[in-house]
């Protein structure tokens, strides 16, 4: 075959890396596969896998079955062998950075984390970070040279060409080189990328999308060029608009104009082309849109993806939609195949050892047209200091101050000596007043130290008076909590008309006041 002078070596070299990524994309398979896969002879893919198979890099499954047992050329599987090198993996970020070692495909990964340190120089912290994976390359006992490589990724724009990390969001403000410092004391080959597209590319080549034949991936910044790019796709996503900017202005992206600008520009290609955009865009320390608030405005739909790093559980909320309701609520397991939405939501909010121990109390909340049954946990400690402390975590600190007023008032539980932590499970965030009833439950509980039966569920509004109002969509909770095995609701009695087709269901215990509620909560 003639070439017309293209260099043979680099033939050579595609030929092999095309044999490596269809068994990567599609399992083992035989050789006579490969060669009408790849439009390749038998005899050249005979000498490339020989080439590769002396190399370690693969190895012989063994004979496949076949159901015609007349004589013929034995088909043997050929597969990667995936353990023939290791990697490492860098994930610079605010306030940890990772530093995983793994196999070829990924897998049998062994990470380890320390803090991202902001306050010594680059230098310094990415000599911790070398030690850290030289630590795991000798506690496996994996020589230098079965090391292939190391890929960084860090947050924010990067020259991959150079090594440098341009501007590092949260971690560092000035260019850093990255590189040569981890590639001088790992002895090996460094690579840097941005973190979300490392995690793009990952997603591509091994993961959902290496089987998808229309995915995109485009690395461009300027909404020029991202312009002419777009063509006849249904779907684009951005990551991330404060990332893009225009060359028609001088401010540097990021910047109030070019965030502005650009997120106007692509709002008019999507409604003139008749495009879905997914415009991921940072957030800021309190959790809120950074840039203008004019993003929000020219947006049809908000969406905020809410979950902590070490909870496998996320969740996707509304806070703006013109075409439905701000109240809906997505719940999504990020698993090793990727992120899949949960339908049984509601016991991934209530812990395994409720019941057990004073200061928790379960309630069912209505988020759009989802109940979900959370569980809120108080704990109360002694202040050591003139003011006590209120933290909570998932319901407003307004809310918990005032149900502790009324608590003090209406039932006579002193809290000004008392450290009060008050945390919704799962991570979720509470806003509705139909929870009032429920933090007041889980307070009591902690101060008298009893714990609430673990089949009993509360919820109501509570008034500064200590009354108990009515709340929406009690047909709803009630329902929920037979759903899910409670036996016994406390709720308003304004409500019991409303529910008292399920009495027959679940033991039903309307309440008026607040210290009605405590005093048939913890009678027994």
């Amino acid at each position: 075959m003639a070439y017309n002078g293209l260099n043979l070596g680099n033939v050579k070299n595609q030929n092999r890396s095309s044999i490596l990524k269809l068994l990567n994309d599609h399992g083992p398979m035989p050789r006579k596969d490969l060669s009408a896969r790849l439009g390749l002879t038998p005899a050249s893919l005979t000498t490339l896998c020989g080439e590769l198979l002396a190399q370690n890099i693969l190895f012989e499954l063994g004979e496949v079955q076949q159901e015609d047992k007349r004589a013929g050329r034995r088909k043997i599987l050929l597969g990667i062998n995936y353990a023939y090198r290791h990697v490492l993996s860098i994930s610079i970020e605010a306030p940890a950075t990772s530093v995983t070692l793994c196999d070829l495909r990924g897998e049998h990964c062994i990470t380890r984390r320390i803090p991202t340190d902001t306050n010594v120089e680059p230098e310094v912290f990415l000599k911790r970070v070398a030690n850290v994976g030289k630590a795991l390359l000798w506690e496996n006992s994996i020589g230098r040279e079965e090391l292939l490589g190391a890929g960084v990724s860090v947050p924010g724009p990067v020259d991959r060409e150079k090594g440098v990390s341009t501007h590092a969001y949260r971690v560092w403000d000035q260019p850093v080189q990255v590189t040569a410092p981890l590639a001088e004391a790992l002895e090996c080959t460094v690579l840097l990328e941005n973190n979300v597209k490392a995690f793009a590319q990952a997603e591509l080549i091994y993961g959902l999308g290496r089987t998808e034949e229309n995915l995109l991936l485009l690395n461009e910044t300027c909404l020029e060029d991202i312009e002419e790019a777009i063509t006849d796709e249904k779907f684009v996503v951005v990551d991330s608009i404060q990332a893009v900017y225009s060359s028609e202005m001088s401010s540097a992206a990021g910047s109030v104009g070019q965030v502005r600008e650009c997120a106007g520009k692509l709002m008019r290609i999507a409604k003139s082309r008749g495009i879905t955009f997914f415009i991921v865009g940072h957030v800021t320390k309190e959790g809120a849109l950074a840039g203008p608030k004019v993003l929000e405005h020219i947006m049809d739909t908000v969406l905020y993806f809410e979950g902590e790093r070490e909870e496998s559980f996320k969740i996707l909320r509304a806070v703006k939609n013109r075409f439905g309701s701000v109240q809906e609520v997505g719940v999504f397991e990020m698993t090793g195949e990727g992120l899949f939405g949960v339908t049984d939501y509601s016991g991934i909010f209530l812990s395994e050892t409720r019941g057990e121990a004073a200061g928790s109390c379960v309630t069912p909340s209505e988020t759009g047209n989802r109940c979900m049954m959370v569980e809120i946990q108080t704990l109360l400690a002694k202040t050591a200091y003139g003011l006590p402390r209120r933290m909570p975590l998932g319901v407003d600190n307004n809310k918990m101050i005032l149900l502790i007023a009324v608590l003090e008032k209406r039932c006579g539980i002193p809290f000004y000596n008392q450290d009060v932590y008050l945390n919704a499970m799962g991570g979720i965030r509470l806003a509705e007043p139909s929870i009032d009833l429920a933090v007041c439950a889980a307070l009591a509980s902690g101060f008298k130290n009893v714990a609430v039966d673990k089949y009993t569920a509360v919820f109501g509004e509570v008034g500064l008076t200590g009354e108990v109002r009515g709340v929406t969509y009690a047909e709803k909770r009630v329902n929920e909590c037979i759903k899910m095995g409670f036996k016994r609701i406390l709720f308003p009695a304004k409500n019991f008309k409303s529910v008292k087709k399920f009495e027959n269901q679940i033991q039903l215990v309307p309440v008026a006041y607040v210290n009605q509620m405590i005093s048939k909560l913890f009678s027994e």
